[in-house]
């Protein structure tokens, strides 16, 4: 999922209008994928649904980061 949200990231970037809390929610972004269909109809999304899109996925990606870390890790990050 983190790598999703970077190339919807790098995609909106590229591809679409410059962020802008005035105008993001009606300027064009990039269509938003979560599945593999070739075939499939994309409709572009806003620039602002890209980027709430990015947020929501790099949250469920990494809920609770602290979590994931050994212990032992965890003891010498505190002890710099």
């Amino acid at each position: 999922r983190a790598n999703r949200a970077y190339m919807h990231l790098m995609l909106v970037n590229y591809f679409a209008k410059p962020y802008s809390a005035a105008t993001a929610a009606t300027d064009l972004g990039v269509p938003i994928v979560t599945t593999a269909d070739a075939g499939g109809n994309y409709k572009r999304a806003t620039v602002q649904e890209v980027y709430d899109f990015i947020i929501t996925e790099l949250k469920e990606s990494i809920p609770n980061p602290l979590v994931t870390l050994m212990p032992s890790t965890f003891c010498f990050i505190n002890l710099i």
